[in-house]
Order: structure tokens, then sequence, then C-alpha cells
């Protein structure tokens, strides 16, 4: 895992003003924008990122495609440790998965919640219309809620239906079930 410097992030999403529409394909996804403040605002607040996830310029995380997909299943591969207070304060996230139906989906994580690493659904997705462009295709979630079985991942300061920050989703269009 490797900390953030949240001052000098390495990538770019789609949505920033490249003269491209999209870029590489991936989930691009900002978390909790408060969240993350709130982790800098700490004296001890960190923040790392690994195993295929990297920050942008933009405060959002970009988690690369695994190459298999299992049917309307997308996943992808990466890590996010957030940690403060000490020690008190730790989040971690890793791999997640979207399961596509439809417009909506529900997103899950790998999490090292209760030392073993179960597979909790983290939220409900609501996405807009797809955007096709040279063989890409975007999926934006402008919807997305936390579920309640992740609602212990937040040390429950969050309510199960808390908003959470906008994901977008770009594959390959032959990779979308």
């Amino acid at each position: 895992m490797s900390p953030i410097e949240h001052e000098e992030p390495v990538a770019q999403s789609p949505t920033e003003s490249t003269g491209r529409k999209l870029v590489v394909p991936g989930l691009y996804w900002g978390v909790k924008r408060s969240f993350v403040a709130y982790i800098w605002r700490m004296p001890d607040g960190q923040a790392a990122v690994g195993r295929g996830a990297r920050p942008l310029r933009n405060g959002d995380f970009f988690f690369e495609p695994r190459p298999s997909h299992a049917g309307s299943q997308v996943r992808f591969r990466g890590e996010l440790r957030f940690a403060g207070h000490m020690g008190m304060l730790s989040v971690h996230m890793a791999d997640p998965w979207i399961d596509l139906t439809g417009d909506r989906g529900e997103l899950s994580i790998g999490s090292a919640r209760d030392g073993g690493w179960p597979r909790i659904a983290l939220a409900s997705l609501t996405f807009d219309d797809p955007i096709e462009d040279g063989g890409l295709v975007l999926l934006r979630a402008s919807r997305v809620h936390l579920s309640a079985p992740a609602v212990p991942l937040f040390n429950g300061v969050y309510p199960e239906g808390e908003s959470l920050e906008p994901l977008t989703v770009v594959l390959p269009a032959a990779e979308i079930g």
C-alpha cells in the first residue's frame, strides 16, 4: 500500500476536461468527500492505496478492471485504507464489484472487518443512461446510497441510505452484459 499525498494526484477522471470524452477503463469513485476531508483534517489522518487503486486529481479514486466478468457483474481490483484517531478509526475497502440489473446496481467490497475478508454490500446504485464512444461504455451512477451491511464499516456514523459520491464505470462495450 502506498500512502496518498493528496496534494499530488497521479491521474485524471473521465469527467475532467481532457479533449476526450472517455479515458481508460476502470471504476472512478470519490467514496464520500466529507469523510475523506475529515481524514485529511485529522492530525494523524492517513489514507493509502494499493493493488490497482490510484488517487485522481479531482479527489476520486481509480480502480483497475479485472479481466474476467461474470455475466452482469463487473469486477475491479484495488485497495483503499483510511485511518486516524490513533488507530481507533480504520476503514478498509478492497476489490469493488458491481452487480448490474438494468439501471440499478449493487456495489460490494472486500473488507477487513472482524479479522476476515468478507464481501459486504456497500451501496445501492442507480445508473444514468449509458454513453458509448469509441468502443467504450461509460456508466454513471448518479445516485449511490450506503447499504445497511456497510453501516458498521463507518462505525455507525452514516446511516443506511446515506448519499455517497457518484461513481463512473468505463469498460469496453463488449464487456457490458
